[in-house]
């Protein structure tokens, strides 16, 4: 899909990267962008130094936020529900999930507002997190050979990726713009209705068939699931505009330092006649010599404002 065939076509450029444009150039898309990518790096370089070179062992910025039952629920650590979103164990998944963000998020921020597709990116995340922790506590408790798509993992296996997030933008792309032409592989024409229904198809058979990228395809589906329901149910996402509260925002900001500057010159202003008319008390009451040299400058100072 050229990008005079998109629905943000025209728009603003937001600063930084082409491809993101939302009205007013300020994109939470970029941003996630940046923050996918910077983590991704920082991981790395952590765990060669704590590790060394070719090791698989996880990173503090991993340890710390990678999401797993143990974890996110048996240890109470819920900030995972969220950490993990922003974390990737190889390049290829990272950049599978960032080009996805790169050519989808910007349509549906710009048709959510930059508030509102924020939460709706991370609620689609932690979606992708429950349904994950449904499936695996399911599988536990029940024979998995007796009811398809239940996981068979390891309470202390690890999950990361913003997947869920992205399949939650992926469903909302479809639903802002169902006719809409993707190019698969840069080269083949699709419909983006027929794309995304052949990944959702891909992403229940390999959780129905089970194997080490089920959890994974648990969190696809479960962004999807969830997804789909918030874009046709987008006014509950509302209060999202009003996390932003009246004394935070920029003009209030800007009309508080001002205020505050003007009390502060004023408090300097009266300090300075107070200090004015106790040295001219002093010389009514001793004579012009009994002055310090700073009470002098003071003097001399106060004789010049009031010329000016």
């Amino acid at each position: 899909m050229g990008f005079a065939d998109r629905p943000y076509y025209g728009q603003r450029q937001a600063p930084g990267l082409g491809g993101l444009m939302v009205p007013g150039g300020r994109s939470v898309a970029m941003w996630l962008l940046v923050v996918n990518i910077g983590l991704f790096f920082l991981d790395g370089f952590l765990r060669r130094m704590q590790h060394g070179v070719g090791s698989d062992q996880m990173s503090f910025v991993m340890e710390w936020g990678h999401f797993s039952f143990h974890s996110a629920v048996q240890q109470g650590q819920i900030w995972r529900f969220l950490t993990y979103q922003f974390l990737h164990f190889d390049g290829w998944h990272l950049f599978g999930n960032l080009l996805a963000l790169f050519f989808f998020a910007p349509m549906v921020e710009q048709h959510l507002g930059s508030r509102r597709f924020l939460l709706y990116y991370l609620l689609c995340g932690m979606a992708g997190a429950v349904l994950f922790l449904i499936l695996l506590g399911v599988g536990q408790a029940v024979p998995p050979e007796r009811i398809p798509f239940l996981l068979v993992a390891s309470p202390t296996a690890a999950m990361v990726g913003a997947s869920g997030a992205v399949f939650g933008v992926l469903i909302a792309a479809l639903r802002i713009a169902p006719d809409s032409t993707v190019l698969l592989f840069f080269v083949i024409p699709v419909p983006l209705r027929v794309l995304i229904l052949l990944i959702l198809l891909v992403e229940i058979y390999a959780l129905m068939v089970g194997g080490q990228s089920s959890g994974g395809s648990a969190a696809h589906l479960g962004g999807a699931l969830v997804g789909a329901l918030l874009i046709r149910r987008a006014h509950w996402l509302n209060w999202a505009d009003r996390l932003r509260a009246p004394h935070l925002s920029p003009a209030r900001l800007k009309h508080k330092a001002r205020k505050s500057a003007l009390e502060r010159r004023l408090r300097r202003e009266q300090d300075f006649e107070q200090e004015v008319d106790r040295i001219l008390e002093k010389v009514a009451r001793e004579g012009l010599h009994s002055l310090t040299w700073k009470e002098k400058r003071t003097l001399q100072k106060a004789t010049e404002k009031q010329r000016q």
